[in-house]
This record gives structure tokens, sequence and C-alpha cells, in this order.
């Protein structure tokens, strides 16, 4: 039980790290994307949609970046990614008596 507990908890952390490399990948292009938005209009703040209030349309660029980004990338290689085992440390006997 101890084998099959340890081997889920390494798989776990294999598809985190996969994750995070893949979305890095995305947030890459992201950036240069939004960078470009605000140099042609001419922009001095973005702000994450989840903290606004109320924009008004013309101000609201996500879908020219959604846009963009699909254009610009239309897949995104995963690779597994895959960590050493370590074998379980024995158990130690019962002292003799």
């Amino acid at each position: 039980m101890q084998k099959s507990q340890l081997e889920a908890k390494y798989k776990q952390t294999e598809l985190q790290i996969t994750e995070q490399k893949a979305i890095a990948k995305i947030k890459t292009q992201l950036e240069v994307i939004i960078q470009a938005i605000v140099a042609e209009k001419q922009a001095d703040v973005i702000l994450d949609r989840s903290i606004v209030v109320f924009a008004g349309p013309k101000v609201d660029i996500t879908d020219t970046v959604i846009s963009r980004l699909n254009s610009q990338l239309k897949t995104v290689t995963v690779v597994r990614e895959r960590l050493a085992r370590k074998p379980l440390p024995k158990p130690a006997l019962p002292p003799k008596q």
C-alpha cells in the first residue's frame, strides 16, 4: 500500500510539473501579445478582468488577446515530465531477544 501511495504522489507531482511547463509556454507568448497591444493602444495600465468592477467594451482587450494567441500559438507541445524513482527503504527488523 505504501508503494502505491508513493507512486501516486510521484505521478501527481509529474503532472503538476508538466502542466506548469506547458502553461509557461503560453504565458511567454501571451506577454508578447499583450506588450504589442499596449504599444498599439498606447495604454498605461493593463488590469486583470477579475479585479475590475466595470470596464467598457472599448477598453477590454480580452477578445483581441485571445484571437491573437489562437492565431500565433495553434498548439502547445506537452512533454510528460518524469521523476526518478527512489527505492523504498527496507523495513527495520525487530530486535532479537
